[in-house]
């Protein structure tokens, strides 16, 4: 038995050998057999123009256009070297684990060989040793595949949205978490979300008024039979978290939306003359008179027009001292191909489409449209 052991042992570490060799060699292969994707030529598309201002068209044409066609070639370059065109999500996560099952399946038949059967141990090993070659490639091309993709739109952020940012105030990317998820439970929304995690995170000023944007993720551990948390987790909220400081007296609390709920004794439900906005946004505020101010039909169009721009049916909204917050809930696939927001390079869509920018700008304008209604850069009563 002690026999059988120290063969599986060595097994395992030529294995490990074999799959580091047999990695590079594949990924050798896939450079020197890589087809050349046929270069574009660099053409704007100007279909958009008419929904974008004057002033955006303006730093469009300075500040991102002069810098297309170099990061457009680098994007085919990258196709060049690495086997790609990329596979999708979807297709990559299948190959991956095609190739675990696969992989495993070969291996297991290989140990059962050694165990159970006699005669020649060479032919067995290599049975393992071909299952531990397959899980190694499939993963390392995954991991490769992933960072190839991210390290393309950490660098099209880098160079192309921040110049869209500029345009609209004194705004940053940072990795740092400014809205915590006790913040949150505090408003009266998405009650039971256990976990939170941040992608794009936008803070800074505009209009001299202080705002943060977040992309993020609540999630909702499910419970077992014995009510106790299992592993499975559901998104409570998958989307853009907006906040912003108002520079307006107001003392209520107000949480708005599918998921609001009274998150103590003192928060009531609010009715409002438009009845096709109460079924849709269940209001409840601790002032019904103040929230009836805060919420005008002019408001409401507002928040309407912000569920059309990204086409999304499930926007929640919340004011709490002196902080108005929105919240986004969306699956959404961007013009470049990305999903998420404010993306504008993924690396199998060209970036020579200027539809990818005038729809970054557009999710932008509507958010900080609201700004603008409130007057919030304005020290004023309600």
């Amino acid at each position: 038995m002690s026999d059988l052991f120290f063969i599986i042992f060595v097994c395992f570490m030529v294995s490990v050998f074999v799959i580091v060799i047999g990695a590079v060699a594949i990924d050798k292969i896939f450079k020197l057999t890589a087809k050349k994707e046929k270069k574009q030529d660099f053409l704007i598309d100007s279909a958009d123009e008419e929904n974008s201002s004057p002033e955006f068209e303006k730093v469009y044409q300075k500040e991102i256009v002069p810098k297309l066609q170099e990061l457009e070639n680098y994007r085919l370059s990258v196709i060049d070297n690495y086997k790609l065109k990329l596979a999708d999500n979807y297709k990559r996560e299948n190959i991956f684990v095609v190739s675990i099952i696969i992989g495993m399946l070969i291996s297991a038949l290989g140990v059962i060989m050694l165990c159970f059967t006699s005669g020649a141990v060479f032919g067995k090993i290599i049975f393992f040793l071909i299952g531990m070659v397959i899980i190694g490639i499939g993963t390392f091309l995954y991991i490769k595949d992933d960072k190839i993709k991210k390290d393309f739109r950490e660098k099209t952020k880098e160079e192309l949205f921040k110049p869209i940012l500029a345009f609209f105030g004194n705004l940053e990317l940072i990795k740092k978490e400014t809205i915590t998820l006790k913040e949150i439970r505090k408003l009266g929304l998405y009650k039971g979300s256990q976990g939170k995690t941040d992608d794009d995170i936008i803070v800074g000023t505009y209009k001299n008024v202080p705002v943060e944007l977040v992309e993020s993720k609540l999630t909702l551990k499910n419970h077992g039979e014995d009510d106790s948390y299992d592993a499975q987790t559901d998104n409570n909220f998958k989307g853009l978290i907006f906040k912003c400081r108002i520079n307006k007296k107001f003392c209520c609390r107000v949480a708005a939306g599918a998921h609001a709920y009274n998150v103590d004794d003192k928060m009531k439900i609010v009715t409002l003359e438009d009845t096709e906005f109460n079924n849709k946004f269940p209001i409840y505020s601790d002032n019904q008179i103040e929230a009836r101010y805060l919420i005008t039909p002019s408001f409401m169009e507002r928040i309407k027009n912000i569920e059309d721009v990204f086409t999304t049916k499930h926007v929640e909204f919340a004011f709490n001292e002196e902080y108005f917050y929105l919240f986004i809930n969306y699956v959404i696939t961007n013009e470049c191909g990305a999903y998420g927001l404010f993306e504008v390079g993924e690396i199998e869509k060209t970036l020579l489409n200027k539809k990818i920018f005038i729809s970054v700008y557009k999710q932008l304008s509507s958010i900080f449209s609201l700004i603008d209604y409130f007057k919030l850069n304005e020290n004023t009563g309600l």
